[in-house]
């Protein structure tokens, strides 16, 4: 027995989400916090990769978290978005002491940050794994293909191009 594809609102972002963190894990790991120019770039990258986020989690709580229909599900799902804030801040924080101490604390900068990342990650896919799944059969039950569609492009028109 086949089992129809539908369409998927999250798939894309998620995947492009997951390559942007992978991005900055492998960066993080690769810079040497002793040198300026390394940690500079790092910055800006981290500094794409957190507006990023910004604008996917606001697409999902604008949209996507009202057309579940279920209001008490929207404020959960908001919820968890405003908690995962929480750790970026914190990561935001991390990167914007690399230049404003001296280069002796970068290196303990450094590791707080790649630290914090990696917890992240770690959380996120959790996060996204039940988007994915448990919200998008959701979705299904409420939507047709062609409606999702239309939703998933609501969503994001909240994007805007980034570039470093």
């Amino acid at each position: 027995m086949q089992i129809a594809r539908r369409y998927n609102i999250f798939h894309t972002p998620h995947k492009v989400w997951r390559a942007c963190l992978s991005l900055l894990r492998e960066k993080t790991e690769k810079t040497d916090f002793l040198a300026p120019e390394q940690v500079r770039e790092l910055a800006q990258l981290a500094t794409l990769v957190f507006e990023a986020y910004r604008q996917h989690t606001l697409s999902e709580n604008e949209v996507l978290a009202p057309a579940t229909q279920r209001q008490n599900y929207a404020d959960h799902w908001m919820d968890v978005h405003e908690w995962h804030a929480n750790p970026v801040n914190d990561m935001k924080k991390e990167v914007d002491t690399f230049f404003k101490g001296p280069p002796s604390k970068w290196q303990s900068a450094g590791k707080t940050f790649y630290k914090r990342l990696m917890e992240f990650i770690e959380e996120d896919n959790g996060h996204t794994s039940i988007e994915e799944y448990s919200c998008m059969n959701m979705f299904w039950a409420l939507y047709t293909d062609d409606q999702l569609f239309d939703l998933d492009a609501k969503a994001t028109s909240y994007w805007t191009k980034l570039s470093p």
